[in-house]
């Protein structure tokens, strides 16, 4: 039978009913506007559902048709999928007007909701769904996310009115792909395509039953250090089968005043390796891992751990090595063995690519978003280890109220809502199961918890494992450490004190509490543990909705009693239609209905009841049973019902505060035209308008005051029991339950209801066990292997440089503080100078308020003109209030407020963000760098980043041995190092100064009024400490002689083979002044040298691909004063010296555009097209080949001197910058150091029949500038 046959015929989607279509944004009158309806066969592989038609799709009436369902064509083919073969659908159906915002958009989709359920029950229960874009995955899991944070994982979902639940897989649209601004992460956005294929394939695999979620099998352990040792030492025995391990680290920050390892500390954050603390170690092979608290490793434990990381025969799998294994050996754990990096292996297999583990791994499987579920600094490490921890039979509480049993709801997989608690905004509310954990553990033991309101249908209680943690008065704390008169957390949302109040009132009143039908057949109603409310009151009076809004979500409307003529106390009459209302079964309202009810269950008017109600409670006694007198001067309540004694206490509570009270002949409250005046004005801000008619019209009477509240705190149970438990095993079943442990993952708030008390809920490790092998495959199949080498020797020496660290020294960083700040405090004066202008002022704030009037805010006007003008008065009241403090009128770092200064200058900015605002970013303002004010800025911000960067954060993160400890990344596309912070770019500084000493002299003459002595260089900071030097080495002219090796360029191989200095030979043939220049004198050998890196730019420029104004304007940015018609001739002059480079570039573009990959030319190093793009951006090409060639050839020379010098003894790597590398060495090795960099880093390659050279220089000096 053929797949279209399986498939069944090609059907369209629903639309929406008119109903749902009234007042959504898209709609027009009510109707869908050209609507583009779902298509696809009735049994499809799988459902697509994008965000929304284009002009294409509308215009055709069919879904996914544009640039963007193209992409997605291209990857259903890479699984062999036919469009024919999936539906087709879409979040909304019409088409939004261009630069719709996504809050219109997210409207739409409610109003399509209906519709797009409906479309999807249509297609049945087995299909799964790829949710293409934001906005259709928000409307599926209904959530909003950014879909960087949720794109390729995998959840479960359960839909209004549908009786199954869907899988679900969140994907990047193809748009992004096809924007250069958006690229989520990614170095360019095609890169993407990788992630939209993956994806595609998953889904696919799952449609076809071969995919499965991902399996969860961790052991964990938080304070048991008996258990914890039995875990790693089991682990430890299971991995010597396959040689290997993954291991993954939790860790915290110093927090600032408790570090002992630098001098003047401010703190740590976790990211500085060298500082961390661990406090949870991960292990896994592939088949499960262990999780476990450090805190609660034994001494023997740590060791065994030591000797295992010490082993040589042992290897490591980590996920982003270059953090875990510098905090490993920080922490005196050392690893001797081979070390391997699923993060490394992923950059080198899918270069440009986001690498975090949760995007890593959900690339690959079925995976929860547990990295977006638990946020950094969100949960402790004991919240992060808890799981599988209830035992089979507790009951946990749906959002509707009901309950099932843990095992059920797990068992089944329940994907829908349970209650659970938002400790943040303080608000018990419905939250979604999303994940189900379950497992099993011979000799389990329990814990069990008891409380005040168990009674005989849950005398169990609460039973779980004993480091499980409970929500109490006292926190989060264990479940062995509760104790007797603690209290737990319940599903019942706390009613306010003043809510409680006035329940005590209504009881006093027209309603009444109800126990459960055990206790009222048995008539011991006073015994029960819980009682709900129950109320009505006639319709037209509004006071059941009134009482229901006021008292929360405890109490909701009950049944409508339908009236008509009545006779009541032997009167006929009319009775209005009746409005009842009630509550659930709450233990608080029992507890509360012991101020009313006696032993007896008959009411009371007690003095505890009267001393607990206070305005709120009296006004709801009156709105329920009060009224006026005949005359309509004095009020009365009608007390009827209650023995004469209570009325009379009653009466007498009542006469002390508020004045002379009596009880009348009929058993009512009579009060006093004295009493009801002051009564009146206590009860009158509690008593709704549609009961003030009740007061007379003389009172005093005060606006209304709502007990509203939209807090939703949970209620508190009193523990009477904490122990441990043993269940019966008497049989095979009951052995069984007492050996399963059971858990859900909750969204969000990670914890649930059980009928007992709130509790929590809780892989990296095992994630990355289980990415190597396919990982592995990828790095032989793409031959990544020689870059993929390459890049785990880096991570060794990027762990030894950051733990060795750069020597500073704190009195030339003092000196650079002392040169930096006044400034930076200058530039930014004369930037705030031109504010006191009055015609500028002016004009300054016309422009700020134009654009602030743009957004409206609530109770705005709608004229333009007149939002303005309230805008112009609230920043003359700013601004008034800041001149009178003495405050700068501006924020130069408020991108609206700077927007709007360099419009007033004259500045004509034009770039805009993605988001549609003008851009006053760097590299946007240095093309307009010829205006004064611009100019003014740039240098104010080059300034400030030098001090923020290279200068004031230094002594606050230098350790006790003088030295700082830069975090070294070496994983850039190109296969360049990156620092943090940034080193490599430290400045060398504008000076014409060599030498510190000298720069430091004429600083001085400075700060007395002398010349400037020019930006220092900033590696001056990092000095040798007595006894030992610096040697520098680097690479000379290293990308022009990549250049040539690539080119065969006949005038260049010869150039660098003869010796000739390319970048001065092409100086002198631009510049005739430039070979008359004297090098000795200090004026013209700045000028010389200046030229020569005019040319040196310009001759980059032309290797990278760059066009010429774009040359122009980064040698104008450095300060050189050059016109463009001399970078136009110095380009003619590299095209006539250099033909093979353009000849070379195009035949390059060509097999880039065929193979949709370019590579360097020593290891492989690729970048790859997944769109076969290539053509698209040139540049990007001809950068990467000269870049990547580059990188390989400095980090085979860089590598093998490190781990040569690291072998012998003889230094320490410590700072790397592209094609250069720095080592601190004992001042007696030094000249030995130099002849091994000269030996081992310099190079010879041959490509293509020519050989070239890549020499080194190789200096030795006391500070890293002199190197």
């Amino acid at each position: 039978m053929g797949d279209e046959n399986i498939r069944g015929e090609i059907i369209r989607g629903p639309i929406p009913d008119a109903e749902d279509c009234a007042g959504c944004p898209l709609a027009i009158d009510g109707k869908p506007d050209g609507p583009v309806r779902g298509i696809g066969p009735q049994h499809p592989k799988f459902i697509i559902i994008a965000e929304g038609p284009g002009v294409n799709e509308k215009r055709q009436g069919l879904p996914l048709l544009g640039k963007g369902g193209q992409i997605l064509g291209k990857a259903l083919m890479s699984s062999n999928v036919k469009r024919e073969e999936v539906w087709l659908g879409q979040t909304t159906l019409c088409l939004p007007p261009r630069e719709t915002k996504d809050d219109v958009i997210r409207q739409a989709a409610n109003h399509c909701r209906k519709r797009l359920i409906k479309e999807i029950d249509t297609l049945g229960p087995d299909p799964p769904i790829l949710a293409v874009g934001k906005h259709a995955a928000s409307a599926l899991i209904q959530k909003d996310f950014k879909i960087t944070d949720l794109a390729g994982t995998f959840h479960t979902i359960s839909l209004e009115d549908i009786p199954f639940t869907k899988d679900v897989i969140p994907t990047i649209h193809p748009a992004a792909m096809l924007r250069s601004n958006d690229n989520s992460g990614a170095h360019t956005s095609d890169l993407l395509f990788w992630f939209l294929q993956y994806d595609t394939a998953k889904i696919n695999g799952l449609a076809a039953g071969k995919a499965q979620p991902f399996s969860d099998d961790v052991d964990f352990e938080t304070t048991n250090s008996t258990r914890a040792h039995q875990l790693v030492a089991d682990i430890l025995k299971e991995s010597l089968s396959n040689g290997w391990l993954a291991c993954d680290l939790e860790t915290r920050g110093i927090t600032s005043g408790t570090c002992t390892k630098c001098l003047n500390c401010h703190g740590h954050s976790a990211l500085e390796a060298t500082f961390a603390q661990i406090t949870a170690i991960g292990l896994a092979t592939e088949e499960r891992g262990i999780s476990v608290a450090w805190d609660a490793l034994k001494p023997e434990t740590k060791y065994l751990l030591q000797v295992a990381f010490a082993n040589k025969d042992r290897s490591w799998v980590f996920h982003n090595r270059g953090y875990d294994e510098v905090v490993l050996e920080s922490n005196g754990f050392p690893i001797a063995g081979r070390i391997d990096c699923t993060l490394y292996m992923h950059h080198n297999v899918f270069p440009g690519l986001p690498h975090k583990l949760q995007r890593v791994g959900s690339q690959f499987m079925l995976l929860r978003p547990w990295k977006s579920e638990y946020k950094d600094g969100i949960h402790s490490i004991e919240e992060l280890l808890r799981y599988n921890c209830l035992m089979a039979g507790v009951p946990v509480i749906l959002a509707d109220g009901s309950t099932r049993p843990i095992e059920d709801l797990v068992n089944q997989k329940y994907a829908g809502e349970v209650l659970s608690w938002n400790c943040a905004t303080n608000q018990i509310e419905p939250k979604r199961v999303v994940n189900w954990l379950r497992k099993r553990v011979v000799n389990q033991l329990w814990w069990q918890i008891r409380t005040e309101v168990d009674d005989g249908s849950r005398t169990r209680g609460l039973i779980v494992t004993p480091e499980h943690e409970v929500f109490t008065r006292r926190g989060s704390i264990r479940a062995d450490t509760v104790v007797v008169g603690d209290e737990i957390a319940t599903e019942e949302v706390l009613f306010t004190q003043q809510q409680q109040q006035a329940i005590v009132g209504t009881l006093l009143g027209d309603s009444v509490l109800d126990v459960s039908r055990v206790f009222r057949q048995q008539g011991n109603m006073g015994e029960a543990k819980t009682a709900s409310l129950h109320g009505g009151h006639a319709i037209p009076s509004g006071l059941t909705q009134f009482k229901i809004s006021m008292l929360g979500k405890n109490v909701y409307p009950g049944v409508i009693s339908v009236g008509g003529p009545k006779v009541i106390c032997g009167t006929a009459t009319t009775a209005a239609d009746f409005q009842k209302f009630h509550s659930a079964k709450l233990r608080q309202l029992r507890v509360l209905g012991d101020l009313v009810y006696d032993e007896n269950w008959k009411r009371r008017i007690t003095t505890a009841a009267l001393d607990f109600m206070g305005p709120v409670g009296l006004a709801w006694w009156f709105m329920d049973d009060g009224g006026k007198e005949s005359g309509g001067r004095c009020i009365t309540i009608a007390t009827h019902g209650f023995p004469r004694e209570d009325v009379e206490r009653a009466a007498q509570w009542l006469t002390a505060r508020f004045g002379s009270v009596s009880v009348r002949k009929n058993n009512s409250l009579g009060f006093s035209a004295a009493a009801t005046r002051t009564f009146a004005t206590t009860i009158s801000p509690f008593l709704p308008e549609v009961a003030r008619y009740k007061l007379p019209a003389n009172s005093v009477v005060v606006p209304f005051q709502s007990i509203a509240s939209n807090q939703s705190e949970p209620y508190y149970v009193c523990i009477t029991s904490s122990a441990a438990y043993i269940p019966k095993q008497e049989t095979a079943g009951q052995r069984l339950q007492a050996e399963w442990q059971y858990c859900l993952t909750v969204e969000d708030n990670s914890n649930f209801f059980t009928l007992f008390g709130l509790v929590a809920n809780c892989r990296d490790t095992l994630v990355t066990a289980r990415l190597k092998k396919p990982l592995e495959a990828l790095i032989i199949k793409r031959d990544a292997t020689k870059t993929y080498e390459m890049d785990m020797r880096k991570c060794a020496a990027a762990k030894d440089m950051q733990i060795t660290g750069v020597p500073v020294n704190l009195e030339r960083n003092q000196t650079f503080r002392e040169y930096f700040e006044p400034k930076v405090e200058k530039a930014k004066a004369a930037l705030m100078a031109r504010i006191q202008d009055p015609i500028f002022k002016e004009n300054f704030k016309q422009l700020i308020t134009l654009e602030q009037a743009k957004v409206t805010r609530k109770a705005d006007a709608d004229q333009f003109g007149l939002r303005q003008a309230k805008r112009l008065t609230e920043l003359d009241k700013k601004w008034a209030k800041l001149e009178g403090e003495g405050e700068e009128l501006f924020n130069l770092n408020s991108t609206p407020q700077l927007v709007a200064y360099l419009k007033a200058c004259g500045v004509n900015l034009t770039v805009l963000t993605k988001k549609g605002k003008l851009s006053t970013k760097k590299d946007v303002l240095e093309q307009l760098v010829a205006h004064p004010a611009v100019a003014e800025l740039l240098e104010f911000r080059a300034n400030q980043t030098l001090l923020n960067t290279f200068v004031l954060p230094i002594p606050t993160k230098i350790d006790l041995t003088g030295r700082i400890h830069p975090i070294w990344s070496p994983n850039k596309i190109s296969g360049r190092w990156g620092s943090s912070p940034n080193w490599q770019n430290a400045t060398k500084g504008k000076t014409v100064f060599k030498k510190f000493e000298a720069w430091l002299a004429q600083m001085r003459l400075w700060q007395q009024g002398g010349a400037d002595p020019g930006i220092p260089n900033l590696r001056w900071q990092c000095v040798a400490p007595s006894g030992y030097t610096m040697v520098g080495s680097d690479f000379k002219q290293i990308d022009a002689r990549v250049i040539a090796l690539l080119t065969n360029d006949e005038w260049l191989c010869n150039a660098f083979n003869t010796g000739i200095d390319i970048h001065s030979y092409f100086a002198g043939e631009i510049f005739p002044e430039f070979l008359t220049l004297d090098g000795k004198d200090p004026t013209q050998a700045k000028r010389k040298k200046d030229l020569r890196d005019i040319t040196k730019r310009a001759e980059y420029g032309y290797f990278y691909g760059a066009v010429i104004v774009t040359v122009w304007k980064s040698i104008m940015k450095e300060g050189y004063n050059v016109p463009i018609s001399t970078i136009n001739k110095l380009f003619k002059t590299f095209e006539t010296k250099m033909p093979s480079v353009i000849r070379y570039y195009m035949n390059l573009l060509r097999a880039t555009v065929e193979s949709g990959k370019v590579s360097s030319f020593l290891l492989g190093r690729a970048q790859y097209f997944p769109l076969g793009d290539a053509a698209s951006d040139p540049t990007v090409i001809k950068n990467f080949v000269c870049q990547a060639g580059a990188a390989d050839v400095a980090d085979t020379g860089i590598i093998a001197v490190h781990e040569i010098l690291k072998q012998r003894g003889l230094g320490e790597t410590i700072l790397q910058g592209h094609d250069a590398g720095t080592w601190l060495v004992k001042e007696n090795d030094a000249q030995e150091v130099k002849s091994i960099i000269l030996e081992h880093m310099a190079q010879v390659h041959t490509l293509n029949g020519v050989t070239m050279r890549f020499d080194v220089d190789v200096d030795i000096g006391s500070d890293w500038a002199s190197t």
